[in-house]
């Protein structure tokens, strides 16, 4: 794997798509305006048709986005090209998403440098030594994925698994491919010549999962299941209600596709609660944003949904 100097150097082939498509006047604009569409959803397409041949189920996303347009998108996603040919006919400007874990058998870590990635790698490899080198992709935001080979076990899908910024898309994950484009109008690309991977060589370009190193940092119980095994063992004995308990086990019972969804209804439930004065706020929200982590949420995402959904419990208390 890269130093962290050299990663620092990865520069994605093309930049934004107002950079490849440059020219005087009104005219060449409108004129090129079509094209761009046209050029950017043929480039989507091909590259979910490409994923697909790798035995790499897709799934279309919002469009500059990363969220799956369709339900259940987990069971969905597909490698039949018929399939996806009619899902970028209806929105050819979609994104293109990986599942990964066991269906496309990848594992990715996703280095977020605008949340400390980078110091968190570089503290991650100080411990365990420096990660094997496999491909690459530089997300739209200079952020980096590693892509690995998943072993037969279990790998979790988690926000900071190894620290600020250095999360891991696996079992019951997705990853934004490319070339996706970013909010921003940055590609996701590769790194260097894929085309033996894209051409199959999936062993010779990418490494197997270093489990050894990348075991999990804390084996301890989290915070918020330690909290809730607590509070039902409290119950059980005084025979009380807490509804913090059961409004954690909601967004931790949560199945992929639908989390967002259960720890938003959970923040509305806590805002009623804590408006009639039966929660405290500090101690649900630190439970919900808690909660939120374990089952991989992001913390931006996390923070933001909680905050809206207590604002409207707090509206409407019971």
């Amino acid at each position: 794997m890269k130093s962290l100097n050299e990663r620092g150097h990865l520069r994605r082939e093309g930049g934004t798509l107002a950079d490849q498509h440059t020219g005087n006047g009104t005219d060449h604009v409108q004129r090129t305006a079509g094209r761009i569409h046209a050029d950017v959803g043929a480039a989507l397409l091909g590259a979910a048709l490409r994923y697909a041949r790798l035995d790499w189920p897709v799934v279309p996303l919002e469009p500059r986005g990363k969220r799956p347009i369709l339900p259940d998108w987990t069971n969905t996603a597909s490698t039949d090209p018929d399939v996806i040919r009619r899902w970028w006919a209806r929105r050819p400007d979609a994104n293109v998403g990986i599942v990964t874990g066991p269906r496309s058998g990848l594992a990715v870590l996703d280095l977020d440098p605008r949340s400390g990635g980078a110091e968190s790698l570089a503290e991650l490899e100080t411990r365990v030594g420096a990660l094997p080198g496999t491909a690459v992709v530089v997300t739209g935001s200079d952020g980096i994925h590693f892509y690995y080979r998943r072993p037969g076990a279990k790998v979790t899908s988690r926000a900071h698994s190894f620290g600020s910024g250095l999360d891991v898309k696996a079992d019951g994950g997705q990853v934004v491919a490319p070339p996706s484009i970013h909010p921003n109008g940055q590609r996701y690309a590769w790194c260097g010549d894929v085309s033996g991977l894209l051409a199959g060589d999936i062993a010779g370009f990418l490494a197997p999962w270093p489990a050894g190193q990348l075991a999990p940092a804390d084996p301890a119980v989290p915070p918020v299941v330690r909290l809730t095994e607590h509070r039902v063992e409290r119950e059980r004995r005084t025979g009380s209600r807490d509804p913090l308990v059961g409004l954690v086990d909601v967004v931790l019972r949560a199945r992929e596709g639908d989390r967002n969804n259960a720890l938003h209804w959970a923040a509305c439930r806590a805002g009623e609660h804590i408006a009639a004065g039966r929660l405290g706020d500090l101690v649900a929200a630190d439970a919900l944003l808690t909660a939120g982590r374990q089952v991989g949420l992001l913390d931006r995402e996390v923070a933001a949904t909680i905050t809206s959904g207590m604002r409207r419990g707090l509206e409407t208390p019971r």
